[in-house]
């Protein structure tokens, strides 16, 4: 009967490091889209196109690449479906108007003005303070089943030791939040 709470702990501590992985995760995915004064391929490839009837990620149907400071191209790996990256990119909702010369797309990227600059370093700190959220949603979580164990029968010291534990690892991915943040803004705010 005693093992089976310590197994629930262990359960616990598992779920709870998945859960703050995944908040770090899904904000890295989010940041990826944010638009820096410079092009980068990660803010297309997550786009879905149309194309044969089903819809693709568009790296499937596309190669991406750097033209140079601010030019992204993309060259279809079959030119028949050109039009329907050209429409994903404009439903995407990117800010960009792609330049079709018949062969391949070309993404240009104007400077960011300061107030543009602003609302991006400000959409990346609402996307932290989720992050931060989900982080300490999933310590709370974890502290209740310990509390929920430890009514069951398990010993003090040992839910003691692994909310420890939790705190350890929400500290921690609470700095990984701040670190992506403080990195994304720096980003953004160079000219």
């Amino acid at each position: 009967m005693d093992r089976e709470p310590a197994v629930s702990l262990d359960e616990t501590h598992e779920e709870a490091e998945l859960k703050m992985m995944e908040a770090i995760e899904s904000l890295e995915n989010r940041l990826r889209g944010v638009r820096t004064g410079r092009p980068s391929p990660s803010l297309v490839t997550g786009l879905s196109v149309d194309a044969y009837g089903a819809s693709s990620p568009l790296q499937q149907l596309a190669a991406v690449s750097i033209a140079d400071n601010n030019c992204l191209v993309i060259r279809p790996f079959d030119p028949s479906i050109l039009g329907d990256l050209e429409k994903a990119i404009i439903k995407g909702d990117l800010g960009l108007n792609p330049e079709n010369d018949g062969k391949l797309l070309r993404l240009v990227f104007p400077p960011l003005s300061e107030e543009r600059r602003k609302l991006y370093a400000a959409q990346i700190r609402d996307d932290g303070e989720k992050a931060r959220i989900s982080v300490r949603n999933t310590r709370r979580e974890a502290n209740k089943e310990i509390d929920v164990a430890k009514s069951a029968g398990t010993s003090e010291d040992d839910c003691k030791r692994m909310k420890d534990q939790i705190q350890k690892f929400t500290d921690e991915y609470i700095k990984k939040v701040e670190a992506l943040i403080v990195r994304k803004t720096a980003e953004i705010m160079e000219i």
